[in-house]
C-alpha cells in the first residue's frame, strides 16, 4: 500500500514532469516526433521526460501499476512526449492520492479502493514502454 510520505514523492517528480514537459513543448511545439535528425539537446530532454516518467511508475504499488488504466485516446500514438495538459493531469491525480493515502492511514484501510483506482489512473497516463522498462525491473529487497 503506498504511504503519505511517497505520495509527496510522487507529487515531486510530477512538478518536475510538468516542468519538463512544458519546456519540451515550448521549445519544440505540441506535436513534435523525435527523429535520428533531432539534436543531442532534443534527445537528452527528451531521455529526461522518459527518465522521470520511470521515476513516477517505479513509486506506484506494482500491481496497480501493472493495471493501468489506459486513456481513452493515448497520447503516444500521437506524439513522443506527453503535452503539458498531461502532465497537469498527472500532478492532479497525484494531489487526488495524497488525500486518499492521508484518508487511508487515518481510516485503517478504509481509503483503499481509491488509492488503486487512482495509482491506476496516474500509471495510465505514463508512456506503455516506461511501464514495460520498469515492470522487467529486478524488485530490490
Amino acid at each position: 500500500m503506498i504511504t503519505v510520505q511517497t505520495t509527496h514523492e510522487l507529487l515531486q517528480q510530477a512538478g518536475q514532469l510538468a516542468e519538463l514537459t512544458s519546456t519540451f513543448q515550448a521549445t519544440y511545439g505540441r506535436n513534435y516526433r523525435i527523429n535520428a535528425g533531432s539534436d543531442r539537446d532534443t534527445w537528452r530532454l527528451y531521455r529526461h521526460i522518459q527518465d522521470v516518467q520511470a521515476n513516477i511508475a517505479r513509486l506506484l504499488t506494482p500491481a496497480n501499476r501493472d493495471a493501468a488504466n489506459p486513456m481513452s485516446s493515448p497520447w503516444w500514438e500521437r506524439h513522443d512526449v506527453p503535452d503539458a495538459s498531461l502532465a497537469q493531469a498527472i500532478v492532479s491525480q497525484v494531489g487526488h492520492l495524497i488525500a486518499a493515502a492521508a484518508y487511508n492511514a487515518v481510516q485503517n484501510g478504509d481509503g483503499t479502493r481509491s488509492i488503486d483506482a487512482t495509482e491506476r489512473a496516474i500509471a495510465g497516463m505514463l508512456h506503455p514502454s516506461v511501464l514495460m522498462v520498469v515492470a522487467d525491473e529486478p524488485v530490490s529487497a
